[in-house]
């Protein structure tokens, strides 16, 4: 693999994108990157491949064994999905891309429980879900205004 990074390549085809993260929306396979490195992911690893290459956590959560993961429908519509892998009930926060959330109000409503209330994100905005241990949550987030 061509270390360089205007010229990836992988199996001998260009990457045709700058972006690495799963997040973005490809218009074919080779329209993004990945990365090979011989060693095991740590969170610190992953915070400084993204810091290195200026990609933003769209979500995330600093409490063990949470994780989490956010699908854009269209422009102001999304679906953050959040399980909790400990053994135990968890308040889980999870930390939202403030470039999309930040100084506005969205509709947030867990598609189980059924329960919905909007809220005006801050500059740093953040959800939480009380999970139960081996459990999971989808939250829509709608955005009434910026």
């Amino acid at each position: 693999m061509n270390m360089n990074k205007t010229n990836w390549t992988l199996a001998g085809r260009p990457f045709q994108n700058e972006t690495w993260s799963a997040f973005s929306n490809c218009a074919s396979p080779w329209d993004s990157k990945s990365l090979f490195i011989g060693c095991s992911p740590t969170p610190q690893l992953i915070f400084a491949i993204h810091s290195w290459e200026n990609i933003p956590f769209y979500c995330r959560s600093d409490a063990p064994n949470i994780l989490s993961v956010l699908f854009q429908k269209d422009k102001d519509h999304y679906f953050l999905i959040t399980v909790n892998n400990s053994n135990e009930r968890q308040n889980v926060r999870v930390w939202l891309e403030a470039s999309l959330f930040a100084k506005s109000v969205w509709h947030v409503n867990d598609l189980f429980s059924k329960q919905s209330e909007n809220i005006n994100f801050s500059e740093t905005p953040f959800a939480i879900a009380n999970i139960n241990r081996k459990d999971g949550t989808i939250l829509e987030l709608v955005r009434l205004e910026s």
